[in-house]
């Protein structure tokens, strides 16, 4: 049994010449995917923060209460820091095909 596998003429050309449109479609699905992952870290940064205000008032050990404000600091600029990266990659990827 043979399968014809072979892309000929402009079906080769059609296939590996993405257009603009698919190009800004492409881009607008990885934007709002990298958006939906930097909202979900960022909210283990806001829960984070509400925890050690809360934390705060039991009268915590001021170590634990700066370790946890480190950490929280470090989460959201990291996730910022990444979301930023994922878009301006994206961006450049998109405006190859302008």
């Amino acid at each position: 049994m043979e399968h014809n596998h072979h892309i000929v003429g402009s079906q080769r050309q059609a296939a590996a010449a993405p257009t603009l449109s698919g190009a800004v479609i492409d881009f607008g699905k990885h934007a709002l995917a990298g958006i939906a992952i930097f909202l979900i870290v960022g909210a283990s940064a806001v829960g984070l923060d509400l925890l050690v205000r809360h934390l705060v008032t039991l009268e915590v050990s001021e170590w634990v209460i700066v370790g946890l404000h480190v950490v929280e600091m470090a989460l959201f600029v990291a996730d910022v820091a990444l979301l930023l990266i994922f878009l301006i990659r994206g961006g450049i990827r998109a405006a190859r095909f302008l």
